[in-house]
């Protein structure tokens, strides 16, 4: 039997994470090809509050800021094999491996986003398909 690669490499720890900037969380968002107010559900905030963090008015909190390099990261890849709705279909989505929340909601948590890496990386092998 042929191990499968793993396409997400090693996790990161919450120690080395990189914070996005202004321009990098507007970009974030335009990848996923969403209005300020539908990424803002990401976050359970206000459309008002990314409008913020994009134009530098407010810092989104350490909790934001982990989601939101850990979705960087986690989108770096899976962009490259799911499209942008089946992605933010997967992000949004309960899942029972997660007790029932979803992807967006646990992976500020080391434990959660583990998790997560651990069901997209089986997702982008094929074993849920």
């Amino acid at each position: 039997m042929v191990a499968q690669a793993r396409l997400l490499g090693k996790a990161i720890h919450r120690s080395k994470l990189k914070f996005l900037n202004n321009e990098e969380i507007r970009l974030l968002r335009k990848r996923f090809g969403i209005s300020q107010r539908a990424f803002s559900k990401f976050f359970h905030a206000s459309w008002i509050t990314i409008s913020r963090w994009e134009r530098s008015r407010a810092v989104p909190s350490q909790r934001a800021q982990r989601t939101l390099a850990r979705l960087k990261e986690l989108s770096d890849v899976a962009l490259g094999h799911l499209t942008n709705k089946e992605f933010k279909i997967f992000l949004l989505t309960p899942h029972p491996d997660l007790y029932g929340d979803s992807p967006i909601d646990v992976i500020s948590t080391e434990l959660g986003y583990r998790a997560v890496r651990d069901i997209l990386q089986d997702l982008l092998s094929g074993e849920y398909f």
